[in-house]
């Protein structure tokens, strides 16, 4: 019985210390990844929306690690319409069609000194194109649900949005997985 005993623990401890071991140096999943279906959808240009496809995937980018609903600096989330109009503790983030009181494009048009600025200092921070994609976007009533392609083509923030979604139109067509490779 002791015999049989020993041997169970000494199993269950082997299985124990090595998931931990393989968690720890490749990852949560590494086993079931392959086999999850992590892919998001493909992206479609007739089908691309305004928020959803061109700005949100800007402001996850800088700013979704201090403001997604799990954590919410500020008490602001920047992952929907209704957290983003809402706003945080000083005050909305967008005001559709106003620069001046969007307190979002005030944070981010800051001097990198001050430190207000967002995203901080220390953080990745939006290039040119992005701020004046979001810059554009707001002084355009912030549009949430529309689809790019209503827009006119001549459109600022339909020419504006066309370099962010290139990339990310290619990387759809072309096959890949969303997990590491295993070292």
């Amino acid at each position: 019985i002791k015999l049989r005993f020993t041997v169970g623990l000494m199993f269950l401890v082997l299985i124990l210390t090595g998931h931990w071991g393989g968690t720890l140096t490749h990852g949560d999943g590494y086993l079931t990844a392959a086999f999850q279906n992590n892919k998001s959808a493909s992206l479609v240009l007739s089908e691309v929306q305004i928020f959803k496809d061109v700005v949100q995937p800007i402001l996850t980018d800088k700013c979704g690690n201090c403001h997604k609903a799990s954590v919410m600096k500020g008490g602001l989330s920047l992952e929907d319409s209704i957290s983003i109009f809402k706003g945080g503790k000083n005050g909305k983030a967008i005001v559709a069609g106003s620069l001046d009181k969007s307190l979002l494009y005030q944070r981010l048009v800051l001097p990198m000194t001050d430190k207000k600025h967002m995203p901080l200092a220390e953080k990745p921070q939006l290039s040119a194109s992005e701020l004046a994609l979001i810059e554009e976007w707001i002084k355009l009533g912030a549009p949430f649900e529309q689809l790019l392609l209503a827009r006119p083509e001549t459109d600022s923030l339909r020419i504006m949005s066309m370099p962010f979604l290139e990339a990310r139109l290619k990387k759809a067509s072309e096959k890949s997985y969303d997990f590491k490779a295993a070292s």
